[in-house]
């Protein structure tokens, strides 16, 4: 039973509980941790371990030691001969000091440079122990000299033993002794080669401690790789260095003892990385609520003590408070079967696929012919580092959620006196009305023993869910029958569209398009209100297929992008898309067009792929068609399938721009929505039609979107190729956005250089298809070499501008500029 308690830390504390609470809002532990970059941050919390886990954002507590080498090769000549070397790339080498975790540490499991594993062999210097030797040689890890070349050198890594030393690089380089950090986990980068790239890639350390408090036994520590539960508690609350510092003597050992040995049988252990402030309660809540668990104080004994709910018990062996111990009535409620769930998701992070959030599920089937309708709900345990433990805490949480439990207030006599938090009992009682309570097996949440004198104990308690019985699914009682169909509903989305000149020619349309809320409703009716009240003034035969991006889609993409978009699950209409997926030559064709509601941008597309899991990839797609161009997507944003589901708003052209508004009525076998149930929509055109077409093929340094660096040395050469409007014509072909063409500007472009988002240079009425923005222009626009640049282009033709397009930033580096001071992210 998901059975845990919030925990308040103060003196004289009875009871900490709060029956199967929702997760804290606070900064959660989990084995990623909250930092997930490097970073040079004074005062920063040092990071806490327990069980394994990925540390990507150690504190870089110095860095220096920069040499840079250049890459020379031969070049012209013939047959080599007269051939001569030149600098092609640099090298670059550093040291470093990575403050990591609080030690000492078990082990290091994995290094990871960038997205790659680094291999590297191991040495222990010192006996005892001092710090160990990592050799990594592994030049070609990211490439070799013709890419970003690897990594190669010697890592000094202290493990935080309480022996380690001064390192003897570390003091070399400061001029004086250096800290010896007894007790802290860091690596030490000797003048490590680092790539041929300026900006160092993100280390991110495996590491694994499993700590076994005083007094516990440290064959139990160690948990399939996880830290036992139980002992990361009496770490945290013990340690007095990072933790509650409570002595040993306060802890009741045994209880402690007894439920890590459970834990253990059971295979459950945790992972937690925690780099940032956090209460004690939160953290120690999390742990309870993972494992099932309560701490409390005795008031027999005065110590803390610890239980796991479990069905540990024999319900006759169990204590009975019957109607002779109750000294008022009791107060008694129970959930709505409408307060269930018949499906349960846990989110962990699987430390077999990299420290990624993965999702199990679990389903009461019994619960679902009560409901009769699926009600699902998401818990996040981000300590669970496995799918075998996820799937059991899946089965609790079913197992708790799937029935409507009872809950008591009960006032008893002393009769209770030796129950504690988590302590099952059974209650024996004859409510005023309805049938009779005997021996339903119920769990203290919380306890109040009020003063010896009073004779009076106070329990909150929940019914037991390990003694539910398998009766408790009885029918709830029909209803009849009812019609399948329900009156029509509004529509879940809904948006109005300007029509680009494609697809209306030179003339000034509309466009609706509405996703339907349900699953019978199959055509709309729209009504437009010009100034005199709504009429009708169009069908809409298709509703719309529309649904939302499951991930962010870039606008660095190829033109003709393989891969594509995925839609998130809970989509009206997807299914049907699959049947409409296309060719090449009908995507050229635009059979198939989709529009992203959060920037306007347009594409084609070819297939439709059901993944069977309720989601829909759409690839081979032609970015940025018609007037509009590539740009970022959110996760979250609106797409719509406009070729399968449009109309315009009425059936003659708008003679002069004007805000239009309409409302879109959906129609089912039951009837139509009344107008007045429909939300309206308004849009204001502006003559789309007419606005010349945005430049395409846009370059920098010969690179495209697909290609487009973050970086680049010297100039920054962008280059582009026209698009016209008229001579592209109406339902013709589709033009990629790669395509030079030989198409004629349609007026002019209004250019502008942003550096750090801030615009610096401004050309008007250029007719060209370059523009250069030199370094030495660069370097007198702004001294900050480490803010990016981009160009913004805007169509200009009699007076109208079309679709601006700004490029993705780049930063221009080279001597005199940004030449290594992005390396480790830690300088200036």
């Amino acid at each position: 039973m998901a059975f845990w308690f919030t925990l308040f830390l103060f003196i004289g504390t009875t009871v900490l509980s709060a029956l199967l609470q929702k997760k804290p809002k606070d900064a959660t532990p989990s084995a990623a941790g909250d930092f997930q970059v490097p970073t040079a941050q004074e005062g920063r919390v040092i990071s806490y371990v327990a069980g394994t886990c990925k540390i990507s954002g150690p504190n870089v507590t110095w860095w220096g030691d920069l040499r840079v080498d250049p890459i020379k090769k031969k070049s012209g000549g013939f047959l080599g001969i007269g051939a001569k070397k030149v600098t092609v790339g640099y090298k670059y080498s550093l040291g470093m000091d990575m403050a990591l975790c609080h030690g000492p540490i078990d082990a290091l499991v994995e290094l990871r440079i960038g997205d790659k594993v680094c291999p590297f062999t191991s040495s222990t210097i010192g006996s005892p122990e001092d710090y160990r030797v990592l050799t990594i040689d592994q030049p070609d890890l990211f490439g070799g000299d013709e890419k970003e070349g690897g990594i190669k050198g010697t890592v000094a890594f202290y493990r935080g033993v309480s022996t380690q030393q001064s390192d003897n690089y570390l003091t070399s380089q400061f001029g004086h002794t250096a800290p010896a950090y007894p007790g802290l986990c860091h690596a030490v980068l000797r003048g490590v080669y680092v790539g041929t790239s300026q900006y160092i890639k993100e280390w991110a350390w495996v590491v694994r401690k499993c700590p076994t408090p005083a007094g516990m036994n440290a064959a139990k520590a160690n948990i399939n790789g996880d830290a036992n539960p139980v002992y990361i508690v009496l770490d945290l609350m013990q340690s007095a260095e990072f933790g509650l510092g409570i002595p040993s003597g306060r802890f009741d050992l045994a209880s402690f003892q007894t439920a890590a040995d459970t834990l253990y049988t059971e295979g459950f252990g945790m992972s937690l990385l925690l780099d940032a402030d956090s209460s004690a309660d939160t953290v120690l809540s999390e742990v309870c609520r993972t494992v099932d668990a309560v701490i409390y104080t005795d008031p027999s004994t005065g110590k803390w003590t610890i239980k796991l709910v479990r069905a540990d018990y024999v319900a006759g062996n169990l204590l009975e408070v019957t109607q002779d111990d109750l000294l008022e009535e009791p107060e008694f409620s129970r959930a709505s079967w409408a307060d269930t769930l018949n499906e349960v998701k846990i989110e962990y992070l699987d430390r077999t696929a990299n420290f990624q959030d993965r999702v199990v599920q679990a389903q009461e089937t019994a619960n679902y012919a009560v409901r009769g309708e699926l009600a699902t709900e998401t818990f996040t345990f981000k300590g669970i580092s496995n799918a075998a433990i996820a799937l059991k805490v899946a089965v609790r949480e079913m197992k708790t959620h799937s029935y409507p439990l009872a809950q008591f207030k009960l006032v008893v006599n002393r009769k209770a006196w030796n129950l504690r938090p988590g302590s099952a009992f059974r209650l024996t009682w004859q409510p005023p009305s309805g049938p009779a309570w005997s021996d339903m097996v119920l769990r203290v949440t919380n306890i109040r023993y009020g003063a010896l004198d009073e004779g009076r104990i106070e329990i909150d308690a929940v019914e037991d869910v390990f003694a539910v019985a398998s009766t408790a699914y009885a029918d709830p009682g029909g209803t009849g029958w009812s019609d399948p169909i329900a009156p029509p509903v509004a529509v879940s989305a809904q948006v109005l569209v300007e029509a680009p000149y494609w697809l209306v020619g030179q003339e000034r349309w509309a466009m609706a398009m509405a996703a339907r809320g349900d699953g019978t409703t199959f055509a709309a009716e729209v009504w437009v209100d010009e100034g005199a009240g709504y009429f009708a003034s169009n069908d809409l035969t298709n509703m719309t297929p529309s649904g939302v991006l499951a991930g962010s889609y870039p606008a660095k993409t190829a033109a003709m992008d393989s891969t594509g978009f995925t839609i998130a699950a809970g989509a009206r209409d997807m299914a049907r898309l699959v049947d409409e997926s296309t060719d090449a030559a009908g995507r050229n064709r635009g059979d198939n067009l989709a529009y992203f509601a959060d920037t306007g941008e347009i594409v084609g597309w070819t297939t439709c792929t059901d993944n069977g899991d309720g989601t829909f990839t759409f690839s081979g797609v032609l970015r940025g068609v018609l007037d509009t161009v590539p740009t970022d997507h959110s996760a979250g944003a609106r797409v719509w399938f406009l070729s399968e589901g449009a109309c315009t708003t009425k059936e003659t052209a708008y003679p002069s721009d004007l805000t239009v508004t309409a409302k879109v009525l959906p129609r089912n076998p039951r009837g139509t929505l009344a107008i007045g149930s429909a939300a309206s929509m308004s849009l204001t055109t502006s003559s789309r039609a007419w606005k010349p077409y945005p430049p395409a093929n846009v370059q920098i340094n010969a690179l495209g979107y697909d290609s487009w660096p973050t970086t680049t040395v010297g100039d920054a050469a962008f280059t582009w190729s026209h698009r016209n409007r008229v001579t592209q014509g109406t339902g013709t072909n589709l033009v990629a956005q790669d395509t030079a063409g030989a198409y004629t500007q349609e007026g002019d472009y209004t250019l502008e250089v942003l550096v750090g988002g801030v615009v610096k240079r401004t050309f008007t009425a250029e007719t060209g298809t370059s523009k250069t923005y030199t370094a030495a222009q660069r370097i007198a626009d702004n001294a900050d070499g480490t803010k990016a640049v981009q160009l913004r282009i805007t169509p200009v033709n009699n007076g109208l501008t079309g679709t601006t397009r700004t490029t993705p930033g780049v930063v221009m580096t080279g001597l005199g500029m940004t030449l290594g001071q992005h390396l480790g992210g830690v300088q200036g």
